[in-house]
This record gives structure tokens, sequence and C-alpha cells, in this order.
């Protein structure tokens, strides 16, 4: 019993005897300037190790021994992100941990950032912006706003209507939003009847939103024709601001045209005998009528547009309203 007592006081005594000494910082400073800073530690022992446990990641210091004890230098001079960390400190088995905090001993260049939501605007819903507004350095720490007690700006702001791609900060692309254009506002209505084949070539447009802004690529018209038995309808889809199809058509009969798309219908043309009659008033699609009704015709100067001879030959002029 007395051996196995003996046996553990010498292995405590060997434990205790590795066991190094705490070292003594001799000029510690809250906040360390990075990485100018040298730390200066104070021990009767060599071969310690030293590691930085930053924000990131662990970086490993030079160890420079010295009368008394040893100084801490970094490898890099470059900046680090800023905030709380640890020095560590290890000698085998033994380690010892001094919390610290970081700051860059130079002033990087700084970067204004602006962030917008949404990055896609659409003028039939909404022309507002929210902004977002930071100041960082370029190893991303964030810094006080000028002229101000805070590291964000939020903000609302009301867009310029007009369709395109923008910036919020001119040379960075980061930043960029669009604003988009909204559903057609109305629809002018024109066609061309042609006497070489039983067809009426109809054209709407130019398409514009409210804000004069030309429809987005893609979107659709709808055409309609009918006479007193048979009621056609036609798609197409819009491209730089018009839309064209090709509708059945027989001279000496009387048909009503209109062009629609979602709840904006275009001016009710009647044409009676091949000649137009005085169209309707621009309104709200309606459900579509089964009667026709004959409106007296009304003279009216006609504008001339030249048909495009390199696909066919038209015989008439275009009527626009």
């Amino acid at each position: 019993m007395k051996e196995a007592v003996l046996i553990v006081f010498i292995v405590l005594g060997l434990g205790c005897s590795n066991r190094q000494e705490k070292p003594i910082w001799m000029n510690p400073k809250s906040p360390i300037e990075y990485p100018t800073y040298s730390f200066r530690f104070k021990s009767k022992d060599t071969n310690w190790s030293a590691t930085m446990i930053s924000f990131t990641q662990p970086i490993s210091l030079i160890v420079k021994y010295e009368k008394n004890g040893f100084s801490l230098h970094t490898h890099s001079q470059s900046g680090i992100i800023e905030g709380p960390a640890q020095l560590c400190l290890s000698y085998k088995n033994n380690f010892y941990y001094y919390p610290v905090k970081l700051v860059n001993r130079y002033d990087s260049m700084r970067n204004l950032v602006d962030f917008r939501s949404p990055k896609t605007v659409n003028s039939d819903s909404s022309l507002n912006h929210q902004s977002i507004m930071y100041l960082n350095d370029r190893f991303q720490n964030l810094k006080l706003l000028a002229d101000s007690s805070s590291f964000f700006l939020e903000k609302e702001i009301t867009l310029y209507p007009k369709a395109k791609t923008y910036r919020a900060i001119e040379n960075i692309p980061l930043t960029s939003y669009y604003v988009q254009a909204g559903s057609c506002a109305s629809i002018p209505l024109g066609y061309l009847i042609s006497n070489t084949k039983n067809q009426l070539q109809v054209k709407a447009g130019p398409l514009y939103d409210r804000y004069k802004n030309l429809v987005a690529e893609g979107s659709l018209i709808r055409f309609v024709i009918s006479d007193s038995s048979k009621t056609y309808q036609m798609e197409s889809l819009v491209h730089d601001g018009y839309a064209e199809a090709k509708m059945p058509f027989i001279q000496n009969r009387t048909y009503s045209l209109y062009a629609y798309t979602n709840n904006v219908k275009s001016q009710n043309i009647i044409i009676a005998s091949g000649k137009k009659t005085h169209p309707d008033k621009n309104e709200k699609l309606p459900v579509q009528a089964k009667k026709v009704v004959l409106l007296k015709p009304r003279v009216k100067k006609m504008q001339k547009i030249k048909p495009d001879t390199t696909k066919r030959t038209i015989s008439r002029t275009m009527e626009i309203y």
C-alpha cells in the first residue's frame, strides 16, 4: 500500500515538473493595432509557439527570444478582419490564452455599398425602392458612415419610371437594378386588305405602358374578327412594340375587328364592303357582342403607308385609328 502511494506522488511530481509557468504579458494593450504591434512576454522558457486565433482563421506568429523573455511579430503586413480574438501560447502540452481585440493599423480604401430591393421593379405594381447603404474597407470591415453614428442607412426611394437598367452607384455593377415596362395602356389598330389573297393583315402598335415605355418583348396580343356567322381569333407576340397577324377575309362582307390584351381593348373597327366606318371609342374588354351594328360612314383623312413589297403585293393603304 505504501509503495502504491509513493508511485502516485512520483507521477504527480513529474507532471508538475512538466507544467510550464505562464508567460507574463509585459506590454498589454487594447485594442491591438495589427500588424505593427509587437507582443512582449517575460518567461524563463524557450521553444514557445504562438498563434493568433482571429475571427476568420488562425494566424501563425514569429517568436523572437530576448533576454528574460520573447516577442511576437506578424509574417504579413496586410490587414485583418477586426474584432475579438485570442492569442494562444503553447509549449508541449501547455496552452495559455490571452483575449485581445484587433484593429487595423492602416486605414484602407473604403467602399460605399448601396443594396437595392427588389432588383427588378415593374411600373404596374410600385416604383418604390428600398435602399440599404453601408461602408466597408477592402478587408470587409464595417465602418461608420460619414456624419453618422450608425453602420447602416436605410431609406425608401421613388424611382424614375423610364424602363432601363440603372446603377445605384455608377461604377459598381453589383448595385444595378432594372425598371421594367408595365402592361399595355392602349392599342392603336390598323389593317391592310389584299386583293390577291382572301386575307386581312392587321397590325397593333406602337404599344406603350402608361409611362410611354414600349411594352415588353413577347407580350401577347389577341386579334378578333367576326362577320354575321363566324368569329376568328389570332394571337401574336409583340416585337419592338408591334404585333401583327393575318386574318381570313372575304370581299363584300361586313366585318368587326378589334384587338385586346388583358383588360385593354382597341377601338372597334367596322369594315363594310371593304370600307371602314367610324370606330367606337377605347373601352375595357367587354363580353363579345353577338350582333354587329353598322355605323354611318364618316370621311376621314387617311395616312398612306408604303407596303412591304419584299413579302407581298398590297393593293390598298393601311388605315390607322
